[in-house]
Formats: C-alpha cells, structure tokens, sequence
C-alpha cells in the first residue's frame, strides 16, 4: 500500500478553462482520454461515513462500487484516509456479485451492514505536469439510489492534485488558490437531502 498526497480545488467552469490554458504552456499533457466514471457510494442506516467524512474523522472509509465507460467491469472500492495519508483498495468484482451487494448490501468490519446511498456519475480528464498527476472531473450529477429519477448537476468542476511530495504542488496552488475540501459523495447526500 503506498499513501499519497492528494489535494481537490474546486473551480468555476471559466477557471478550469484558464487553469488548463496556463499550465498547457507550462507543460501539462493529457495522458489519458476523457472517461465516464460511475460511482455507487454505500453507507450504513445511520450515514457514519458521511458524518466521519464531513467531521474530518481520521481513520474513516468511503465504501463504492465504480465503473468506467459503461463497461460490464466493476471494482469494489475502498477509498482510506488515515493519518499517514490517503490510499486506495480496490478488487475487481463479477456481475452477481455487483448485483448482490446492490441488493444485499456489503458487510464492513468497521460499519456494519452499508447499502447504497447515491449514483455520482461524472467526466474525467488525466493530465501530468512534471511529477504531479492531475485529474479534472466534470458535469458532475448526483441521483439517489432508490429514487433514481432524480438528477442533480453539481455546478462546480473538480480539480484533484496527485503526487508524493506536498512541494510539488506549489505553482498550481498559487494559481488556483487554496485548496478546499470537495466530497463528491458529501456533496451528493447534501444536494438530495439524505440526511
């Protein structure tokens, strides 16, 4: 398991187009192409992570389901924050699997018996500069699990900094600002009025 640093900034729509024109010539590079990424977040009866996560509780968890691209390959997540950093763990999962834990829930050691809470679906986009891995997430949209008719847009776009040392980070934190705590999965349950 390797911990990270990893840093979100949300922007406006024209501060993300600025943000990428300014760095384009600083040399970041798209590394990947764009992809669709669909998360189904899980949280007990009582919305612990979402509460852990809002109170900045260290150890926590975030439990998701995520594919990509609409494929028929899930992963089973587990997203840590503990205080030597944040990782990720994360096992491919088949089909009846994937349907079971919708139906069934998922078992976690830490929080009993968790379900799924909400659907975030959203555009990425894969950059490096130098050292530092960037992701830009976009059209961002919010839907409860059960009640799937209901889709909320995120105005917001999220810029989300990657790499192992803080001094790295500089130049683009200068540019953007500071960075500020954005949960997609918190954001959701606030938007759809879980809690």
């Amino acid at each position: 398991m390797s911990f990270r640093i990893e840093e979100k900034i949300s922007v406006t729509k024209y501060d993300s187009i600025k943000f990428i024109k300014f760095f384009e010539n600083k040399g970041l590079k798209k590394i990947y192409n764009d992809r669709f990424i669909n998360s189904i977040y899980f949280d007990n009866q009582n919305l612990n992570m979402f509460y852990q996560s809002e109170e900045g509780v260290r150890p926590r968890q975030k439990i998701r389901i995520r594919n990509y691209n609409n494929k028929d390959t899930f992963y089973l997540e587990k997203k840590i924050s503990a205080d030597e950093g944040r990782y990720k763990l994360s096992d491919i999962i088949n089909y009846n699997k994937y349907k079971n834990y919708l139906t069934k829930g998922f078992y976690s050691s830490i929080y009993g018996i968790c379900y799924p809470k909400v659907i975030v679906s959203y555009k990425r986009s894969y950059f490096k500069l130098n050292n530092v891995r960037l992701t830009y997430d976009f059209e961002i949209n919010y839907k409860n699990f059960d009640t799937s008719n209901i889709n909320i847009k995120e105005p917001l776009r999220v810029f989300e900094i990657k790499c192992s040392n803080v001094s790295e980070t500089s130049e683009i934190n200068n540019f953007l600002g500071p960075k500020n705590r954005f949960s997609k999965y918190s954001q959701s349950i606030i938007n759809l009025n879980i809690i």
